[in-house]
């Protein structure tokens, strides 16, 4: 076993040197992008954000009145002088990672000094309160000095969510930082928020967090220092006082509504359920381009009635739309984590879903998953589980104490003491 990791160790690097190595040898071909973009492009001006969101539907989810910013609401006065640190994250719109960032932000706000650079920061921006650099485009070796010469940063907290490829915009985006702080050797996390191998380091302090301990036992590389830091919820704030009404069949997903997560099947099992038992209804929260194609699935299929979709709630609303479930389902095909699974859990609603990821060390239960993409088999336990009250007040129950592993006050002390630890490493 440790020959076979070891192995499998060697390819990784092996892949990630070639893809060094490669971008070096392609410098012709980089030139000739940046002087067609700068002869084209520039010309024409900048990617705009309208731009952005008409090609990538990224502000779908923002478009409608019923968005809200969420405004930060910091545990602590702010000083001046407090050790900067740069949070590197790929776009900043609603979502596990950003999630991560605004609540490191908030609760360590007195000791450090937060600063997002994103590729995208959506229109309205969905988080408000903390600074946000925006570079859409790939930035070139002078801004990226520029700014950690204006800024200074003690460190740098990433929050990785994509494969390593030469030809990836995103992976370009990150690697035109990465190579900075490689050679400056600025000390470093890498949040593993995704199945993803994470960037490995060989000159710098370098720190993997890893969302949970399926990713950091399949996509770690052996050797380093691996850490699994779980994103944390406030659940005080998912929490309900009130008994549950086990005579309600009410069953439905929280998600961005995008190929991120889900496919276009993954609403045929509450399809499939609802035919096999009518007296389900079903609530479809979150939007996305997926969000058509669902809603013309359930009229082909005649059950348009007992769907309601939803679209964006806020989270500052999310708690009252958890207390309708009497099931929440995760038919997702990749999940590292997924905070919505404890948000449910805290709420004392019963999880079930596909074998995918780390659901299964979430719920602790393996009779609340099927194999993924089993439509037929997670219908059928749809069904079984909504209809069966001893199971769902075991749930309720349970849940709630199985889920305080995942607490927030958890995640910031994990962070905080990498925090400190990486700023004495900074000083030497």
């Amino acid at each position: 076993m440790m020959k076979h990791n070891k192995d499998i160790d060697n390819l990784k690097i092996q892949v990630q040197y070639l893809q060094e190595k490669l971008e070096r040898f392609n410098s012709l071909k980089i030139l000739f992008k940046r002087l067609i973009r700068v002869v084209f492009v520039d010309t024409f001006k900048k990617v705009t954000k309208f731009n952005h969101r008409f090609l990538h539907q990224y502000d779908s989810n923002y478009s409608k009145s019923s968005f809200k910013p969420y405004l930060l609401d910091y545990k602590h006065n702010r000083e001046v002088g407090r050790p900067v640190v740069f949070h590197l994250i790929s776009n900043f719109k609603t979502g596990g990672a950003s999630r991560i960032i605004v609540d490191i932000a908030e609760h360590l706000s007195k000791e450090f000094e937060h600063i997002v650079i994103t590729r995208y920061n959506p229109c309205p921006q969905n988080y408000q309160g903390i600074e946000v650099i925006e570079l859409c485009d790939l930035p070139s070796t002078a801004t990226v000095n520029r700014i950690f010469k204006d800024y200074s940063p003690a460190f740098v907290h990433t929050h990785w969510s994509t494969h390593w490829s030469e030809e990836d915009s995103v992976w370009q985006w990150y690697y035109s930082f990465y190579k900075y702080i490689e050679i400056h050797q600025i000390p470093i996390i890498q949040n593993v928020n995704v199945p993803v191998v994470p960037f490995l380091f060989k000159r710098t302090k370098s720190i993997n967090a890893f969302v949970s301990r399926f990713v950091l036992e399949n996509f770690s590389f052996q050797n380093q220092d691996n850490r699994v830091v779980y994103p944390g919820s406030d659940f005080d704030f998912f929490s309900i006082n009130n008994r549950f009404n086990y005579s309600s069949k009410v069953v439905g997903m929280v998600y961005r509504l995008d190929d991120h997560k889900l496919q276009k099947d993954s609403i045929e099992p509450f399809i499939q359920a609802v035919l096999k038992d009518t007296e389900i209804t079903v609530l479809i929260i979150g939007d996305g381009e997926l969000k058509s194609h669902f809603e013309k699935r359930v009229k082909e299929a005649s059950v348009a009635d007992n769907f309601t979709f939803v679209g964006y709630v806020p989270y500052q609303d999310l708690p009252k739309w958890y207390a309708q479930f009497s099931l929440f389902v995760a038919p997702v095909y990749e999940e590292s984590f997924g905070q919505v699974t404890p948000f449910a859990m805290s709420m004392g609603v019963a999880v079930i879903g596909y074998n995918t990821g780390a659901i299964l060390e979430i719920i602790q239960d393996a009779s609340c998953v099927v194999e993924t993409g089993n439509i037929g088999l997670l219908a059928n336990l749809i069904v079984n589980k909504v209809n069966d009250k001893a199971f769902l007040s075991e749930k309720n129950i349970k849940n709630k104490e199985l889920v305080l592993r995942f607490s927030l006050n958890f995640m910031i002390e994990s962070f905080e003491e990498i925090y400190k630890e990486l700023l004495i490493f900074d000083q030497l």
